[in-house]
């Protein structure tokens, strides 16, 4: 993906004030005129770049990778050590429902 745009930019390609686009939409939203800039969705190519999603812009460090996959190692630890808990609760819970103590 190439840089953002600033709001000048985005506005320019958006309403085709170029006969060419020079951004990175690569042509597909040239003069597309789709309203004011700032309201477009994140990650939208025209979105201007004080309104795109910072962790787009930037790419996470070592440091930041590192305790990305270290939160993402203890997500899945946690999820195991809880899946044989929930199967045993959806077992009780089928229980009680088929004596009649659960609707």
């Amino acid at each position: 993906m190439k840089r953002a745009l600033s709001e000048a930019q985005a506005r320019q390609c958006e309403n085709a004030t170029t006969p060419r686009c020079q951004c990175r939409c690569g042509g597909r939203f040239h003069g597309a005129k789709r309203g004011e800039v700032r309201e477009l969705p994140v990650g939208d190519a025209h979105r201007p770049a004080d309104q795109v999603d910072e962790r787009r812009r930037r790419r996470p460090g070592p440091v930041e990778r590192a305790q990305l996959e270290l939160d993402e190692q203890l997500k899945r630890r946690a999820l195991a050590e809880l899946e044989p808990q929930l199967r045993g609760l959806d077992a009780m819970r089928a229980a009680a429902r088929k004596a009649g103590l659960l609707p």
